[in-house]
């Protein structure tokens, strides 16, 4: 008897280095973003990682979106099809 497996596995990329952060707002360009939300907590949300990342995307002419603690479970549909629902992959 023949046993055979078969493995997948995708990966998303890491960037990580000296001012990787800087580039999320090229990255996301690139990607075709026009709009994003960045979810973080109130601890983080004054950080400067985060200022850095906000910064970023401004340069690059996209829209954000912070929404404050909670809040994004309120305003975001969990229902699985529904139309306001979308990812970039």
């Amino acid at each position: 008897m023949i046993s055979e497996s078969i493995f997948t596995m995708d990966s998303s990329s890491i960037k990580f280095g000296a001012g990787a952060t800087r580039e999320v707002g090229f990255d996301m360009k690139e990607m075709g973003a026009r709009r994003v939300m960045l979810v973080t907590d109130p601890g983080l949300a004054g950080s400067e990682p985060v200022g850095i990342t906000l910064e970023a995307l401004e340069k690059e002419g996209i829209e954000q979106n912070v929404p404050a603690a909670g809040e994004v479970f309120r305003r975001v549909p969990f229902r699985a099809g529904h139309p306001g629902r979308r990812c970039l992959s």
